[in-house]
């Protein structure tokens, strides 16, 4: 039987599915940042949507270890809302935990359109410049 816990890759392919924000919809709080050392720090967590272990928040024993372990039973949190969720699993069911993940997604997802969406303007602008350019009458010889 594989151990209930993330696995490191696991771990990393939340982090990076949430862009290292806490995947909460009234937090969105950065996750990772630089330190005054030119190092990095990481205050972002992947949490157990079903509890990893018996007396684990929201716990389900019809679940295998492989099942918990698994990155569909994961969702990337800022420190403080880890905590929460986990002390108040009666508020936080693993149906909304479901539901913030899926938000989330979308959101990421949305915002990675933007981001391409702003570099294709631009290299459009810069394109309608040059043919602009091209096209003015250059004057008389």
């Amino acid at each position: 039987m594989a151990p209930p816990d993330f696995s490191k890759s696991t771990i990393e392919t939340l982090g990076k599915r949430a862009s290292l924000l806490c995947s909460n919809p009234d937090c969105r709080r950065i996750t990772a940042g630089a330190t005054s050392t030119e190092k990095a720090t990481i205050i972002g967590e992947a949490a157990h949507i079903y509890g990893a272990r018996p007396k684990a928040a929201r716990f389900s024993p019809q679940m295998s270890d492989l099942e918990r372990a698994q990155g569909t039973n994961g969702i990337w949190l800022c420190r403080a809302c880890h905590k929460l969720i986990d002390d108040d699993e009666i508020r936080y069911s693993p149906e909304l935990l479901f539901k913030w993940r899926e938000i989330h997604d979308e959101f990421t997802a949305t915002q990675l359109e933007k981001a391409g969406s702003w570099a294709r303007i631009e290299v459009q602008k810069d394109f309608l410049t040059r043919i602009h350019s091209y096209l003015q009458p250059q004057g008389a010889f």
